[in-house]
């Protein structure tokens, strides 16, 4: 998420604009600073599109209370990276878990997460040019329609890797699939209820970037089903990272047993996505099918 700003936020709820937006059926929330500029800049750029977002007050990681902290510095991140978690990184998270717990409070079936760098894809809407998108809101509200099937649909793509489809559709008809093996990134997602819940749930939440723990599915298979749609409807705009990760600091004094266990846990997690994959992917079409 890229971000402008380190000033703590209102953590309270998102701004009282109504969800109810015209010919959209489910709500759409965007993760950023109380920025007026910015938020004012956000809402015209979604505004094309007939959509009203629902700003979530992005948490400040340099402002975090060390309880806050403590559960990224005690979730044994140790073992599976060789560095710490970044300030902007555990901030990032826990915005992300602040609509995910509105979700489970207030009882919203399903919603579109969205990081104030993403941006619809240019013609997604309202150009019908392109014919493959059949506009924005009309594929947000087919994913509502079918969110009893769904966990997390993500509607970026960051690394281009051949997609294998899992609904039935065949490009360049708008669909469902997985890339190979995995992707990364959280800019824009469709998430469900029921994967809130399941997220929340899991203490791993706190050991891994959110950008890579909402992509891990081989860690979650059965339980959590995370899918692309393809073509991608999002897409970041192009403003630098405030997170950091090239100067990300090494942990002190890491023995022999934290190397051993980071290189077990690389090559098993290689192993898994590799081995499981196919099984993956007949369970994602079966469970579409049902």
């Amino acid at each position: 998420m890229a971000s402008r700003q380190d000033s703590p936020p209102d953590r309270n709820s998102p701004d009282s604009n109504s969800p109810d937006q015209p010919g959209l059926s489910i709500p759409v929330y965007v993760i950023c600073f109380p920025d007026p500029d910015q938020r004012e800049a956000i809402t015209e750029r979604y505004a094309a599109f007939g959509i009203t977002p629902l700003f979530m007050d992005a948490v400040s990681g340099a402002a975090m209370s060390d309880q806050e902290r403590q559960a990224f510095t005690r979730s044994g991140r140790e073992y599976r990276y060789d560095g710490p978690i970044r300030d902007g990184a555990m901030g990032c998270s826990l915005s992300h878990q602040a609509i995910w717990r509105k979700m489970l409070d207030d009882d919203i079936p399903a919603a579109v997460v969205l990081e104030d760098d993403a941006r619809p894809i240019s013609g997604t809407d309202p150009s019908p040019a392109t014919g493959l998108h059949r506009g924005l809101i009309p594929r947000l509200n087919d994913l509502a329609a079918m969110a009893g099937k769904l966990d997390v649909v993500f509607l970026s793509e960051r690394f281009n890797r051949p997609m294998v489809r899992v609904d039935g559709t065949t490009p360049p008809a708008p669909g469902l699939a997985q890339p190979r093996f995995s992707d990364m990134g959280a800019e824009s997602y469709f998430i469900t209820q029921k994967a809130a819940a399941y997220l929340l749930s899991r203490p791993d939440r706190f050991g891994v970037e959110i950008d890579l723990y909402l992509h891990h599915w081989w860690r979650h298979d059965r339980h959590y089903h995370p899918l692309h749609h393809t073509p991608p409807l999002f897409e970041e705009d192009g403003r630098p990272t405030q997170i950091g990760y090239d100067d990300t600091p090494r942990y002190a004094g890491s023995g022999l047993h934290h190397r051993a266990a980071r290189r077990f846990h690389r090559i098993r997690d290689s192993l898994m996505k590799r081995v499981m994959f196919n099984g993956y992917i007949r369970r994602a079409k079966q469970r579409l099918q049902e």
